[in-house]
């Protein structure tokens, strides 16, 4: 059997004060168009903490400290036999600088996957919250 390449994802965790920043999916987006989900990539050519840390600057506006980031979650991901394997990282930053944007405000310019980013608080998706 040979080796599959797997497309790999960095994925930002972070949760303050029992609220957790979310960013709505673009209409455009290859997987999961129009759903709220963590802030994410994919690896280009870097690590995955890297790219955690670029895409939390560009799709909000915070600074993280590669070396400052803990996995917190994995998932290996295969949607059917024809689709590339996923293996998508979710990172939780131990401290960060900067504020998302406003809740309920587009970005602008627009990330390249995201609409919209808010918090929600943990374990219920229905009712954002003020930004964290």
């Amino acid at each position: 059997m040979s080796a599959t390449l797997n497309f790999v994802g960095g994925h930002l965790y972070l949760e303050r004060e029992g609220t957790v920043l979310l960013g709505q999916r673009s209409p455009s987006a290859a997987f999961g168009t129009g759903e709220w989900h963590a802030l994410a990539g994919h690896v280009e050519r870097q690590t995955v903490r890297a790219c955690v840390v670029r895409d939390a600057q560009e799709e909000a506006g915070l600074s993280i400290d590669a070396e400052g980031l803990l996995l917190v979650h994995t998932v290996h991901l295969l949607d059917s036999t024809e689709a590339v394997p996923r293996l998508q990282l979710f990172f939780q930053p131990r401290r960060w600088t900067g504020e998302p944007p406003a809740p309920n405000r587009a970005l602008l310019p627009p990330a390249r996957h995201r609409h919209h980013i808010r918090t929600f608080t943990r374990g219920s998706h229905a009712h954002p919250n003020r930004h964290i």
